[in-house]
């Protein structure tokens, strides 16, 4: 008979905290990408405070994140 892996305690604030970065992350390269793309275009490139805003979210949960893992030791 194989033995299965024990399955471990799954937190659900921290699997939504890195959800939350992730959607971010994302968020920021489709941002980065749309501006790599007008520039290359020669085009004007408006969305400079959204990459930021998506930049701060990142970093915001980011901390989050480390403090819940502090938490719980």
């Amino acid at each position: 008979m194989a033995l299965k892996p024990a399955k471990l305690p799954v937190c659900t604030e921290m699997q939504k905290l890195l959800e939350d970065f992730a959607r971010a992350l994302r968020e920021r390269q489709r941002m980065e990408a749309a501006q790599l793309t007008a520039v290359l275009k020669g085009a004007d490139f408006p969305f400079e405070e959204w990459i930021a805003n998506a930049a701060t979210r990142m970093e915001q949960t980011r901390r989050v994140i480390i403090a819940h893992r502090l938490q719980h030791g």
